[in-house]
């Protein structure tokens, strides 16, 4: 059995660091969640689901909140044992009665889907307002991006920046790339191009396609970056090798007319068409006006280049124990 991306074959008889019983003499369960989290995590040891979960059970007995939470993780992903949605929802709401943030905001989910609970969008949302108040990241991203669109909540985008600002701070991709097209567009803050192409370069660097290509579009017209083709160029590429039809109609041109970068014709002519397959306004008219400036022979390579690029698609991350945060503890999984 696979846990963790570690093959482990006989796990359970390996003994923990502490015995049974000096775990058992802390009533709080709190030595025992620490060991768990050593196996867990690998901490001063080899990694071993296993012992976790086992110490994790200990600490729960003893109503430790962040035992619980660990627990549903196991449950949900199967670590040792057998994979259990209802389960981990159940120990995620332990988890919640005691006070656990990141627990509070998964059982608010479930209120609002009405997964494995009773749908209550109300509550749901007061439960998510409550993560985001103790400074969960998540949260505080799914409470902007509600606000800002008036999904189970009234529109209010001043509100909606706030709680968006305080993800993206906290290095959170979707809020950067909704913080910058609101400073963008002047939605909930005032209009500041510099502000918008900060927080798009941070969603762009850590991979938003659509962020990618405004920052592409600002290299190119010095709003705010330093104007540079080359920089361009690099931001098209990459959201063009993720399919992003703007950004490959962009880098079609920059490739045919391109001055500070090497011209590439054919290259050009794969991009425009994959550009105008993606359906981009103007994506017919630049391939037609490129394929006028290539051979018979040119035209079938950026054709049979066109054919065979493909979007790559995203690895699957496999599943991991969530590392804990001061204060915090959050789920990077989800």
């Amino acid at each position: 059995m696979i846990f963790g991306g570690t093959l482990w074959t006989v796990v359970c008889s390996r003994p923990s660091r502490l015995s049974v019983a000096a775990m058992a003499k802390d009533s709080t369960g709190d030595t025992a969640f620490r060991e768990g989290l050593a196996y867990a995590l690998g901490q001063d040891r080899p990694q071993n689901d296993c012992e976790a979960v086992r110490c994790f059970q200990m600490a729960s007995e003893c109503g430790h909140s962040d035992a619980y939470f660990y627990l549903g993780v196991a449950y949900c992903w199967g670590f040792c044992v057998e994979q259990d949605e209802r389960e981990s929802q159940r120990l995620h709401f332990e988890a919640y009665k005691r006070g656990h943030a990141y627990s509070e905001f998964l059982v608010g989910l479930n209120f609002i889907e009405g997964d494995g609970i009773p749908k209550d969008p109300f509550q749901g949302r007061k439960l998510i307002l409550a993560a985001a108040n103790r400074g969960l990241t998540r949260a505080q991203d799914v409470l902007g991006f509600d606000l800002l669109l008036g999904t189970d909540l009234p529109q209010d985008p001043a509100e909606a920046t706030r709680w968006l600002r305080l993800a993206a701070e906290k290095g959170q991709q979707r809020a950067q790339a909704l913080l910058s097209t609101c400073y963008e567009e002047g939605v909930g803050v005032p209009k500041d191009t510099n502000e918008a192409i900060k927080w798009a370069r941070l969603a762009a660097e850590q991979g938003d396609h659509i962020m990618q290509t405004y920052t592409g579009l600002q290299c190119l017209e010095g709003g705010g970056l330093p104007t540079s083709e080359t920089e361009a160029v690099r931001w098209f590429r990459l959201a063009a090798e993720q399919g992003n039809s703007m950004a490959q109609l962009g880098l079609a041109a920059r490739l045919i007319n391109g001055t500070e970068v090497e011209q590439n014709p054919v290259e050009a002519y794969r991009w425009a068409i994959l550009a105008e397959r993606n359906g981009m306004e103007m994506g017919e008219e630049v391939r037609s006006a490129i394929a006028a400036k290539l051979t018979a022979e040119q035209r079938l390579e950026g054709e049979r280049l066109a054919d065979t690029t493909t979007v790559p698609r995203k690895e699957k991350r496999k599943p991991s124990w969530p590392p804990p945060t001061p204060g915090v503890t959050l789920w990077r999984g989800l």
